[in-house]
């Protein structure tokens, strides 16, 4: 079809990973608008739907600038027409980001910090739940669910490292899951070997490490969310699905799930609210049943951000500082 008429959006419309980026060059100079040096900076990975959407639309009324970190720079758009509608306001922009891609997790930083001179809050939400058999390695080497959802944020973090330590107040939120809870191994190069389900959680335990150690390490704000069991396109790879499974899982969507704005509340909570120092919090959107704490960190009503415990392999030392050193040097020829 026509291609859509974007250039009344800022877009970084230049493929990063085509280009020569050096600060300050011309792929940034591409951008439409300047930006807007007083607000403050958010990003958000896998922003053009569902949570990251609503986590996007939620900084831009709270007067954030947002980039949009996503893939597709037509899906970016679109999320940007549904932000402008909802917020005419809105600071809005987008530079691509593939985290199947650790060059491009790589050029996403280069672009972003060759325009902006703070950032306030990463929000790392990208990921996916299901890739097929034959794309279970990425063109890195590594275990695709692995890398989507962690591997490429974690490079992504360091090389924008400076800058979150120049900017006070700045915060990494990184999207975890109650699947965290259902890890069974700590192995990382193991992970080919496991079910898509295994793996993501264990994709999902990592985020929750990493963000423990990235305070023991570096002393900066940081919050492991679960944004809930949501009704997103996570479960997208359902749609294939017939029977009585697809029917189950159809009517739990519809009837016990949240929607992508109460699913965004711990992602927005964690980016905009007083975070300790020295200490990650652990955020979800249900209460905590005291008899039954695992449990009721899954499906329950929606109770708005409620500060947890994780699941106790999250508090792992060890796993913390192994996960780290195994992360450095997955992604050793990237690293500023």
């Amino acid at each position: 079809g026509k291609k859509r008429n974007t250039t009344r959006y800022p877009l970084l419309t230049a493929d990063p990973l085509a280009a020569n980026i050096q600060p300050g060059g011309t792929p940034c100079e591409r951008i439409l608008s300047p930006p807007m040096p007083d607000a403050r900076v958010a990003v958000v990975t896998g922003a053009n739907t569902g949570i990251g959407l609503e986590t996007a639309k939620a900084l831009c009324a709270e007067g954030f600038e947002v980039v949009l970190a996503c893939r597709s720079e037509d899906k970016a758009a679109q999320a940007m027409d549904v932000i402008k509608q909802a917020n005419p306001a809105a600071k809005v922009t987008f530079i691509p980001l593939d985290t199947a891609s650790l060059a491009s997790a790589k050029a996403f930083a280069t672009a972003f910090v060759g325009r902006h001179c703070r950032i306030d809050a990463l929000v790392l939400n990208a990921g996916t739940g299901y890739v097929k058999k034959e794309q279970r390695t990425t063109a890195d080497g590594n275990e695709a669910i692995l890398q989507i959802n962690f591997l490429s944020h974690f490079l992504l973090t360091q090389c924008l490292l400076p800058l979150l330590q120049k900017t006070a107040d700045a915060r990494v939120v990184c999207l975890t899951s109650v699947a965290h809870r259902e890890a069974l191994t700590a192995d990382w190069e193991e992970l080919n070997s496991k079910t898509v389900e295994a793996s993501y959680a264990s994709s999902k335990l990592a985020m929750a490490l990493f963000a423990f150690e990235l305070v023991n390490r570096t002393g900066l704000l940081a919050a492991a969310v679960n944004p809930g069991a949501v009704a997103s396109d996570i479960w997208r790879y359902m749609d294939g699905r017939r029977g009585v499974y697809a029917a189950v899982h159809g009517w739990v969507q519809r009837s016990l799930m949240l929607t992508p704005e109460q699913g965004s509340a711990t992602s927005v909570y964690a980016a905009t609210a007083p975070l300790p120092k020295g200490e990650c919090v652990y955020a979800s959107p249900y209460a905590e049943w005291p008899l039954f704490p695992h449990a009721s960190d899954y499906v329950c009503p929606f109770n708005g951000p409620t500060l947890r415990r994780a699941d106790e392999k999250a508090y792992d030392r060890a796993a913390q500082q192994r996960l780290w050193e195994w992360s450095i040097g997955k992604c050793e020829q990237w690293l500023p």
